[in-house]
């Protein structure tokens, strides 16, 4: 009996070192003039690039192997299955003035972009296992890509791609 009561009670006490916090998001994704509300986010170590992460935030729940796997989730974004844009994070060097990416839209699925020299991101904050960063960008048209926006705030943890 103490030997099962001694167990539940090291269960008990060690349930929340084990829990991980919650994926947070809050923000818009203004694309050509339509709004889009960030309503979840889910961060996975690229699997080319250890140092680096991608960090989806998006319209819909996406699973871990679906944000690891840009063909998926620019196919969910081809089927209009999910808006949204994925950031690529250098986790060992955060750079404020640097953000690069793809907004995940239709029909194509994917419009790459890359920004450096002005200060987007507000706060960015990398560590092993989290994420967290207030990024406001905005981009005008350009050729056959419509003027878009992003103001976001976001903390998730980063899990490993499989």
């Amino acid at each position: 009996m103490r030997c099962a009561l001694f167990a539940w009670s090291l269960a008990f006490a060690s349930a929340p070192a084990l829990a991980i916090d919650a994926p947070v998001v809050h923000g818009v994704l203004v694309v050509g003039g339509q709004q889009y509300a960030l309503t979840h986010v889910q961060a996975v170590r690229s699997p080319h690039h250890p140092g680096r992460a991608w960090v989806v935030l998006a319209t819909e729940e996406i699973a871990v192997k679906d944000a690891a796997n840009p063909g998926r989730a620019r196919a969910l974004a081809r089927k209009e299955l999910l808006h949204g844009v994925r950031i690529d994070v250098d986790s060992v060097k955060p750079d404020a003035t640097a953000v690069r990416g793809a907004l995940l839209m239709a029909p194509s699925g994917e419009i790459a972009f890359d920004m450096r020299g002005t200060r987007v991101w507000e706060r960015l904050i990398t560590a092993n296992r989290r994420i967290v960063g207030t990024l406001r960008l905005a981009r005008p048209a350009q050729g056959d890509v419509p003027a878009w926006s992003i103001d976001v705030s976001f903390s998730a943890p980063v899990y490993r791609s499989r």
